[in-house]
């Protein structure tokens, strides 16, 4: 070496005439030494801030100090190999931490870690269904409805003066759909077909068999159940509840009289009434022929 003060830090021969080497610290000769021909020592790297050279000096100082104590310089070196070993293994082991396929390997199992973590997480139990099926009350009682509401959950409504003797003929919601709880169902009702008494029972099956051969007016009908000895109150209460409608029996008396002579307007209406039927009811019969 010829400028010590110019010679970086690193392995030389030893001056001595042992057949070794000596690291030069840059400034001056340390103790430590290797045999010629072994492998130098690695250098650390930026990614190795662990294995620095003060750490390795360290090392080497204790093997030296080691070695002076037990004054044996064969155990010396059987010391500093141990512990360049060790030095070198935790390089080796440094250096496969800091490769990119062992970070990109160690990240893909901590993500695969991660992502089973949550895939094993349960998921969020579905809202519960609170809502109730609607009965079909059609063809019920009213008051049958109500109860059968009551029980589902639900409310009745339905127009003021329905009786719960009623027959329920429709409801809104429709029967077997889902609404909440306390939703109110509107049904409509029939009222009950009056008992009838015998007399009237009869006067209604003479009524409808006249009304099928020949067209009547209201009055008309029960003059015919009156000469036929029925009292009034049942003949009247026939006319009243065999369905008929007046207009179009108008219609059909008016006809019949068109299909046997002929008649002017004014005429044929005049004839209507005096069989009873009601001047509107006359006007409609003759119009809805042509007349």
């Amino acid at each position: 070496m010829s400028d010590p003060n110019s010679t970086p830090p690193g392995w030389y021969n030893d001056q001595s005439a042992q057949p070794v080497l000596r690291y030069w610290d840059g400034q001056a000769w340390t103790d430590q030494t290797r045999p010629l021909g072994s492998e130098p020592v690695p250098e650390p790297t930026s990614d190795q801030s662990f294995l620095n050279t003060a750490t390795v000096n360290a090392a080497a100082a204790v093997v030296v100090d080691e070695a002076h104590k037990r004054k044996s310089r064969k155990r010396a070196w059987i010391v500093l190999g141990s512990v360049g070993g060790v030095i070198v293994a935790i390089a080796i082991i440094s250096s496969i931490a800091s490769s990119p396929s062992f970070q990109s390997g160690y990240n893909a199992a901590l993500t695969e870690d991660t992502t089973s973590a949550s895939s094993d997480t349960p998921a969020a139990p579905a809202p519960k269904d609170t809502s109730v099926g609607v009965p079909n009350m059609v063809g019920m009682t009213v008051a049958d409805a109500k109860t059968a509401a009551q029980a589902a959950g639900l409310t009745l409504s339905f127009a003021d003066g329905t009786g719960d003797d009623w027959t329920v003929s429709a409801q809104t919601p429709d029967a077997n759909s889902r609404v909440d709880p306390g939703t109110p169902v509107t049904v409509q009702g029939q009222a009950p077909k009056p008992k009838l008494t015998v007399g009237q029972e009869q006067a209604v099956a003479k009524a409808q068999s006249y009304l099928s051969v020949l067209p009547f007016s209201r009055q008309g009908l029960i003059d015919q159940l009156v000469f036929d000895q029925f009292p009034v109150a049942d003949a009247t209460f026939a006319a009243d509840n065999i369905g008929a409608d007046w207009n179009a029996q108008a219609v059909l008396k008016a006809k019949s009289y068109l299909s046997a002579m002929s008649f002017s307007h004014g005429g044929l209406v005049d004839q209507l009434v005096f069989d009873k039927f009601t001047r509107e009811q006359a006007e409609y019969g003759v119009s809805q022929n042509g007349l």
